[in-house]
């Protein structure tokens, strides 16, 4: 009998069945979902926010669409009820499909210069994603979130900040980013990059730090930070450009805002394509209204490949 064990045993070894076996490599590429300024869509052009939305839920599966963002102004008018509701039916089209986050820009506070957003946190706080498995919590303002979903076998964190940052922003960031170590994350914020990939102007005011507070004392301190969106300044086509943090890795920033184009935008939301096989994310930018691709070079690019996302990568043979 023992000598049959150790038979199905060696069988069991040389199949790689046991528990002890490597398990492969997910390199299934995957895309994060980024949906830029919905301001006017919201005030004037809902049915174009409800068509990216339904797209990519649509879409979802063969895009293998894992996540979304929105980057912040998701209404014009804050007091705007009805901006609010074409909010409101754009994002819960993805309710049921898929993980998605809102950051709030400065056109959703009810007061700024006070930090008061309690009409973006009735519509967007913790109260509509509570009880989600992929929600992680947030501030009751709405102003934080974070949000968790799965690429290439791995666990992806995604943090959503307040415009121009505060001290009370940085340091709930600190306290999630320290509770969960090692955790590729990423930024959505509303600010952080203008066109020509030049940082975006720093103005600290009324409680907001400015954009190099939140660089210093996040970004470029935490190393599992490696992709920063954000909104905020028009530009024709995605701008990016890519820092080193203080322990020497890559962190790439990406902006995309196509508000001042006709209707409101145009329908254009990016695709941030991570292909852990070629080492390559690739940023696509397309508009479901117009059925089409972004012409030209800015349409279509690879960004480096970060450092943390190197275990993602198949072993060489």
């Amino acid at each position: 009998m023992m000598r049959m064990n150790r038979i199905v045993l060696a069988m069991l070894l040389a199949a790689g069945l046991t528990s002890c076996a490597a398990p492969p490599v997910d390199t299934k590429p995957f895309t994060v979902v980024m949906l830029p300024d919905t301001q006017y869509y919201s005030a004037k052009f809902p049915a174009t926010f409800a068509a990216q939305t339904r797209w990519v839920r649509e879409n979802a599966g063969k895009e293998n669409i894992v996540f979304v963002t929105q980057v912040g102004d998701i209404v014009d008018n804050v007091k705007a009820p009805e901006q609010w509701q074409a909010a409101d039916a754009g994002m819960s089209l993805l309710d049921g499909a898929l993980p998605y986050g809102v950051a709030i820009g400065n056109h959703d506070y009810d007061d700024l210069d006070k930090q008061a957003s309690p009409t973006f946190a009735s519509h967007f706080g913790p109260k509509r994603f509570a009880g989600r498995s992929w929600y992680g919590g947030g501030t009751e303002d709405g102003q934080c979130s974070v949000q968790f979903f799965q690429g290439a076998g791995r666990r992806f964190m995604v943090l959503h900040l307040p415009f121009e940052g505060s001290e009370k922003a940085l340091a709930w960031a600190r306290e999630i980013i320290a509770k969960n170590p090692g955790v590729p994350t990423i930024v959505s914020t509303h600010c952080y990059l203008c066109p020509g990939g030049t940082p975006f102007p720093d103005n600290p005011a009324a409680g907001r730090l400015g954009i190099k507070a939140v660089k210093d004392k996040l970004i470029d301190k935490c190393p599992q930070i490696f992709l920063v969106l954000s909104g905020h300044c028009p530009a024709e086509k995605p701008e990016h450009r890519m820092d080193a943090n203080a322990a020497g890795g890559k962190v790439v920033s990406l902006l995309a805002d196509y508000q001042f184009l006709p209707d409101g935008g145009q329908g254009w939301l990016v695709l941030l394509t991570f292909d852990p096989a070629k080492e390559a994310l690739t940023v696509r930018t397309y508009s479901p209204t117009l059925n089409k691709d972004l012409p030209g070079p800015g349409g279509l690019f690879t960004l480096p490949w970060p450092d943390s996302l190197k275990a993602l990568a198949p072993a060489a043979s």
